[in-house]
């Protein structure tokens, strides 16, 4: 395929799936919570993305080398909104149950985890397409670049607009938490509306299809 279709699409992808709240309103809350400063916000978001589109690339020259992985990728990203809730609802009790000795490089490490380990399922069929290993490598290398400077980008906006208010002095972890499992549930229902819309498209073309029938003249 054209090579300036395949960067196209690989930065269109990497600019909307970064969108997504899961890639940097938790780094953001957390980082507040355990009052980051911005070079550290960035740090945390450099590191998650860098390994979120490290996996994406990997998965998707694996498989256009012919590894099936395909289902490991795809059980890795249905499962990252969970890890996500249950991240957020364990920290949340933990500020509660230790009020602030929790605060200590596991939790950052553990998220880092959950976010990073989530690979980008719509940018396998882009890698697909390449014609040779060269612009497979190519294409990752554009896709991977887009994402993270969309990444950062976002978080750095975002850190600068969300300041804790000061009647939430001392339930920082508990808001971090919460908003932390909201955005996993909201990843959850973006998720299947999407697979409702796909679903509903694909009935739609057959029903099309359908009612169309034979070409009488073909008989």
């Amino acid at each position: 395929m054209n090579f300036e279709l395949l960067t196209i699409s690989a930065i269109s992808i990497a600019f909307l799936h970064s969108l997504a709240p899961d890639h940097y309103i938790p780094i953001i809350v957390l980082s507040r919570a355990k009052k980051m400063g911005i070079r550290g916000t960035l740090t945390m978001s450099f590191l998650a993305g860098s390994l979120h589109v490290g996996l994406s690339a990997f998965l998707g020259i694996a498989i256009w080398k012919g590894i099936d992985v395909t289902g490991i990728a795809g059980y890795m990203e249905r499962v990252s909104p969970f890890l996500l809730i249950v991240f957020g609802v364990a920290y949340a009790i933990l500020s509660i149950t230790r009020g602030h000795s929790h605060r200590s490089s596991g939790s950052l490490v553990t998220l880092l985890l959950v976010l990073g380990l989530s690979p980008c399922i719509p940018f396998i069929p882009v890698i697909l397409t390449a014609d040779t290993f060269q612009q497979a490598l190519k294409i990752a290398v554009v896709f991977s670049t887009a994402t993270l400077i969309t990444i950062l980008t976002l978080t750095y906006l975002s850190y600068r607009a969300m300041r804790p208010p000061e009647f939430v002095h001392g339930l920082e972890d508990l808001l971090a938490g919460l908003i932390i499992s909201v955005t996993g549930l909201v990843v959850l229902v973006i998720e299947k509306m999407l697979v409702d819309v796909k679903t509903f498209m694909e009935r739609w073309i057959c029903c099309m299809e359908w009612d169309s029938g034979p070409d009488p003249r073909t008989f």
